[in-house]
């Protein structure tokens, strides 16, 4: 086989004179050559012909964007490429190379280029999907709007951003292409509610500004440094903050964000998206709002089933509850309840002496109907800063609904020794009192509409409010064992013991089933520690510490 020549216009040929097709890289190659100095005059065009009409069948744009396209190829490397790049190698004036801007325009509209615009100056480059695809021969992919999902959309709102930070999009270019992702996205319900608002373009890049804060990067807080950074033009960012100052920015009216806590400080100028924006747009986008430290979920299967001691008539009160809980049991109540307009929630009440297995009642019957359980931090609702109690109480029961809906079997809302919001209401003299009220209001409404099980435990009734002892359905009282139960509990807690040491101990200690636990731990430690079990003085010692007063202790009787 003869030698392999290249010609000039890159045909490849062998001794038996067969020829190779070029390929659209090679077509580029050829372009760039002849456009050199040529002042895209008619002889340029007419010598490029056959290779503009090859690269024109695939990329499928004008002669003049195909010889833009090619120079920028040749310089890919190049980080700044601005109109006078391609004047000199055109060997044209810029004057003349404005009337053939609306090319680079349409090549960046295509996506096959991207324009860098910073202080009033222009540069072009090629991203690398537009490198990839020529010397793959093929054009670009375009995207797909109407197969997008909520990922899908919330990730090309990620790009757009990046171009933006990288100044490849100016802040008109921004809401343009954001405008042109929701029109392309009318399948996804999220994209219909963002186009109700009918936002302006300075609300609506601040609006997926928080987007994707929130979504993308997992920020909760912005402040105005952080907005500063993020749009880094002092027109575009002080428009922007002057409304939010003024608190006429249409997200603040909306109450899609509001000014939040940051570091322990209500900060003006620090702001977090809504409860409001929460529920309405980002739990549509699966994402859901951190609340530290207020509910918690605890799974039926994490449970472990313990012997629990009960007098007769708590027994009973507790297996009735029980039956009713048992999922296909409270499903058919529930369908009856509502063909004869009654409220389908269950709430129950727990009361009675610290240590008598409230909460551990509620443990066993969620380990026995196979229910998990929202536990709620009563304490933690609460806050200094006005309105995040409220906000936070909302945020459990809000959370409570949806699991509601999303599991097959509803699980048990605990509000564990919630005496610290069942308490009787108070005249409204100071912003506590109404903090305590108002809260106690929504856990009261929230029990009128409940469409599910809520259980509180509490240690004190008398201070009881009235409305809750009638929203109530089940009130159980847990009284300390009986001498047979405490019996029962002593040789459960710890079985070493003989029927004699069982016998005393239950006689000499009236002790909840919890002060009993708290004997049985303090012996397994001393075991532990020692290698020998606890001496019956010993015994008796961690007992005697285990009251509260001199007052309630018996004196020291010997085993018989």
């Amino acid at each position: 086989m003869g030698a392999i020549k290249i010609t000039k216009t890159m045909e490849i040929t062998n001794s038996s004179d067969t020829k190779k097709e070029l390929s659209l890289l090679e077509h580029f190659e050829q372009i760039v050559e002849l456009s050199e100095r040529s002042q895209l005059s008619d002889e340029f065009f007419e010598k490029a012909s056959k290779h503009l009409f090859f690269v024109k069948n695939i990329l499928n744009i004008s002669e003049v964007a195909i010889v833009f396209l090619a120079i920028l190829l040749d310089n890919f490397d190049c980080w700044r490429f601005g109109l006078s790049n391609f004047a000199s190698h055109l060997d044209i004036r810029l004057t003349f190379l404005l009337q053939h801007k609306n090319a680079l325009q349409e090549l960046e509209k295509s996506g096959l280029i991207k324009c860098k615009r910073q202080r009033g100056e222009e540069s072009y480059k090629l991203p690398d999907k537009t490198i990839k695809a020529i010397v793959e021969g093929r054009n670009i992919e375009q995207v797909d709007f109407s197969k997008f999902t909520n990922q899908d959309f919330m990730d090309h709102v990620h790009n757009l951003f990046a171009d933006k930070n990288e100044d490849l999009l100016t802040f008109e270019d921004l809401a343009e292409e954001i405008n042109r992702l929701l029109s392309e996205t009318n399948h996804l319900d999220f994209s219909k509610r963002v186009q109700k608002l009918k936002y302006d373009m300075y609300d609506l890049n601040l609006f997926f500004a928080f987007l994707q804060f929130v979504v993308n990067e997992e920020v909760e807080t912005v402040g105005d440094f952080t907005l500063n950074e993020f749009f880094h033009n002092d027109f575009e960012y002080r428009t922007i903050i002057n409304t939010l100052r003024k608190g006429t920015n249409r997200l603040l009216v909306d109450n899609w964000i509001e000014p939040t806590n940051c570091n322990g400080f209500q900060g003006k100028f620090v702001y977090k998206m809504s409860q409001k924006a929460y529920k309405y747009f980002l739990e549509e986008l699966g994402v859901e709002e951190k609340i530290e430290n207020v509910d918690n979920l605890i799974s039926s299967a994490s449970l472990v089933s313990k012997t629990m001691f009960y007098s007769t008539e708590e027994q009973q009160q507790i297996n009735q509850l029980e039956a009713l809980l048992h999922p296909d049991n409270l499903q058919n109540v529930q369908k009856r309840l509502k063909e004869n307009g009654m409220r389908c929630g269950f709430t129950g009440l727990f009361y009675g002496t610290p240590g008598t297995g409230k909460t551990e009642t509620v443990y066993q019957i969620a380990k026995n109907t196979g229910r998990d359980i929202l536990a709620v931090n009563v304490t933690n609702i609460k806050s200094k800063w006005v309105g995040e109690s409220e906000q936070n109480i909302k945020h459990v029961f809000d959370r409570y609904k949806t699991l509601v809906k999303k599991s097959e079997i509803a699980p048990i809302l605990l509000f564990n020794e919630a005496d610290a919001v069942l308490g009787t209401r108070m005249e409204t003299k100071h912003s506590v009192d109404k903090m305590e009220n108002a809260i106690q209001n929504i856990i009261l409404q929230e029990m009128e509409d409940l469409n599910g099980i809520m259980i509180a435990t509490t240690n004190l009734t008398q201070n009881l409010d009235n409305a809750f002892e009638r929203r109530f359905l089940y009130k159980i009282e847990f009284k300390k064992p009986e001498l047979a139960a405490r019996k029962s509990i002593w040789k459960v807690m710890i079985p070493s013991l003989n029927n004699n040491q069982v016998t005393t101990l239950a006689n000499k200690y009236d002790f909840s089933g919890g002060q009993i636990e708290n004997i049985a731990r303090k012996y397994t430690i001393e075991n532990i520690l020692t290698g020998e079990k606890p001496t019956t003085e010993t015994i008796f010692k961690f007992c005697d510490n285990e009251l509260l007063s001199n007052k309630t202790r018996r004196k020291k009787l010997g085993f018989v």
